[in-house]
């Protein structure tokens, strides 16, 4: 198994980069700067979020696998959810580790198979075309509320057979 750093000689000091992931550009155009953040090492520092981006695959999956060295409990984003105030309660499935993972992700297998996906297809099919057909006869709109969060928050409730208030944003506590 590949591990992130060679731990028989002391980690090199990280090649930090001024590239900014989310700058408009680069959500546009997104190839050259993750192949100059991949050319530089396989782990890169970008200091104006400080942050590191492991940038290669042998090494994300390394560190995907690697839940004691790479915890998901400090959140999945820029911050550590451990620290200051939350916006969103942590999710039990994503920013969880093991042992309380496996189980959340046992049961949730149980649940959510495969074969109960598929089926999902017709309905988020449908759902999906209601909500680009809503939003084209607009002037202007915004493509995440209108349809991503508001996807998510219509299909999943739905499937999974959820009712009560539904959140009309991400975030938005019931």
């Amino acid at each position: 198994m590949t591990t992130v750093q060679n731990l028989e000689a002391p980690p090199a000091e990280p090649v930090a980069l001024d590239v900014d992931p989310f700058d408009p550009d680069v959500l546009r155009q997104p190839i050259a700067a993750y192949a100059a953040m991949r050319e530089a090492a396989p782990v890169v520092y970008l200091p104006r979020y400080d942050t590191y981006a492991i940038t290669r695959y042998r090494e994300v999956r390394q560190a995907l696998i690697s839940w004691k060295g790479f915890t998901s409990a400090a959140g999945v984003g820029l911050g550590d959810i451990r620290k200051g105030e939350l916006w969103l309660s942590p999710s039990r499935i994503v920013e969880v580790d093991p042992p309380d993972h496996t189980q959340v992700r046992s049961a949730m297998n149980r649940i959510i198979s495969p074969r109960v996906v598929r089926s999902w297809r017709g309905a988020f099919e449908r759902e999906a075309e209601r909500m680009v057909t809503a939003v084209l006869g607009q002037d202007e709109f915004d493509a995440v509320r209108s349809i991503a969060e508001a996807f998510v928050l219509k299909v999943f409730p739905d499937a999974l057979g959820i009712g009560g208030p539904r959140p009309d944003r991400v975030g938005q506590r019931l």
